[in-house]
């Protein structure tokens, strides 16, 4: 295809077009069909700038043959979630993480344990406390006694439900926490340069600027090391401002990161195929009847009866009582078959 050079101007209008969009509506609105504030309106996405086009964006542009100045530009979506593992990324966002005040502490217990009331949830959680837990520099056991009543954010393994790191936190009346997966973003310094789906099911925009800190397990990071579908921990904070002065994009204080974790799975096989390169696509009915297809590979960790098995031993109707996948690639990791139900 060969290269075009066109100019943007201040009437160039851009709209970012969401991924299931309707044939014929594209055309429709680079042929002047009605603004683009109207068309995110109607059929989603969102009416952009040109700042935040980077390198790489891909666009459809209608633009003037004698002048080349654009006068609509499509942007086309770049890498983001969808639907199934936005939901499946904010249910693993609300495990092993939580921020809130300790409420008591039990030093009688082996191994002590500290009760705190989650900040999102509401619920209270009981962690483990190993004698040898690392927390604000100091071992457990040194001040394990001064933590009621002190706000705190907990690492946590989910199943054991023992501590891997606690931290004390201030106290800021202005910033407000979230927490879920990152969406979408662009690298950009510019409003809105940052999406994330927070385990409340909420799609919000947020604004990291220059001073936002960036973490991935509590070391410093750049945004260019930021990731589709990482996880946002709830010490991930933002300005607690009005929605006038905010315009939607809140400005970002602290974007603390985890690597999302796999996602359990379990269910029925109810279609192998096996595929020419890349290994086998299996689709599973889970317990809550909905449809999951996943690719299994070479690296799957097949097993079944407490032995090693391989992909031959994928069978419709086979129950797959345990395993694990990545949320983002749908790449199966492990699977533990059992008997047909």
């Amino acid at each position: 295809m060969p290269a075009a050079e066109v100019s943007f101007t201040g009437s160039s209008e851009l709209w970012r077009i969401p991924r299931a969009l309707p044939p014929g509506a594209a055309e429709n609105w680079l042929r002047q069909a009605g603004p683009a504030s109207a068309y995110a309106d109607h059929f989603g996405g969102g009416e952009v700038s040109f700042d935040h086009l980077e390198e790489a964006s891909r666009v459809r542009v209608w633009y003037e043959l004698d002048t080349g100045y654009a006068t609509r530009a499509l942007v086309l979506p770049g890498a983001t979630l969808t639907d199934e593992a936005a939901a499946t990324l904010a249910d693993l966002a609300r495990q092993g993480d939580a921020k809130g005040h300790v409420t008591a502490v039990n030093l009688d217990s082996d191994p002590p344990t500290i009760t705190m009331r989650d900040q999102f949830s509401g619920e209270e959680i009981d962690i483990m406390v190993n004698p040898d837990s690392p927390f604000a520099g100091d071992p457990v056991s040194a001040g394990l006694a001064s933590l009621p009543n002190i706000l705190v954010a907990a690492s946590y393994d989910p199943e054991s439900r023992s501590l891997l790191a606690l931290d004390r936190l201030p106290v800021f009346s202005s910033q407000q926490p979230v927490r879920g997966a990152v969406h979408s973003f662009v690298p950009k310094v510019l409003p809105g340069n940052v999406f994330i789906f927070t385990v409340d099911g909420e799609l919000r925009a947020f604004t990291r600027t220059e001073n936002t800190v960036v973490t991935r397990d509590g070391q410093p990071i750049s945004i260019t090391e930021v990731h589709v579908g990482d996880i946002v921990r709830p010490v991930t904070r933002y300005w607690a401002v009005s929605d006038e002065e905010a315009a939607g994009h809140p400005e970002l204080v602290e974007l603390s990161l985890r690597t999302p974790p796999p996602a359990p799975v379990w269910g029925t096989v109810r279609g192998v195929a096996r595929l020419a390169s890349s290994g086998t696509s299996v689709t599973l009915s889970t317990e809550g009847l909905e449809l999951l297809t996943l690719l299994v590979t070479v690296e799957t960790q097949i097993m079944m009866a407490g032995e090693p098995t391989g992909i031959d031993a994928l069978a419709l109707g086979l129950r797959v009582a345990s395993g694990s996948y990545d949320p983002i690639a749908l790449e199966a990791g492990h699977l533990e078959l059992g008997d047909s139900p």
